[in-house]
């Protein structure tokens, strides 16, 4: 009997572990060009809800500081936009990126994405 019950508590288990996510999934993905158009898109949703984005980009700073990495990528005549990670993986400044990560926006020019995750953009993402 403990063991059909053990057996059952561990497949509901990981049943309920496919459909839940510590975040929701991204609204969007956009290039930094593409980004200020997208943001409109939110119409200040992001600013009562958790909003994820995705944005793919050039890398214009790798900076790691008290156990934290920022990446920062996009600049004028777009917004902005400040990674805050746990590892650098090796990334360098001119590398391209997806990042995605929950939004916390600072005025229309800056965008910090914190917790964000950042990986080489594969043939499905923006290029």
């Amino acid at each position: 009997m403990r063991l059909m019950i053990v057996a059952v508590v561990a497949f509901c288990a990981s049943s309920l572990a496919e459909h839940v996510s510590a975040q929701p999934a991204p609204s969007f993905q956009a290039r930094c060009s593409e980004l200020r158009e997208s943001m409109k898109a939110l119409a200040g949703r992001e600013e009562r809800e958790l909003v994820t984005i995705e944005v793919v980009g050039e890398l214009q700073i790798v900076r790691e500081q008290n156990g934290l990495v920022f990446l920062g990528l996009c600049g004028p005549p777009d917004p902005h936009v400040l990674c805050i990670t746990y590892e650098a993986n090796g990334r360098e400044v001119g590398e391209r990126v997806l990042v995605i990560g929950g939004i916390h926006p600072a005025g229309e020019d800056f965008i910090q994405l914190d917790p964000c995750l950042h990986h080489t953009p594969t043939a499905e993402d923006k290029n």
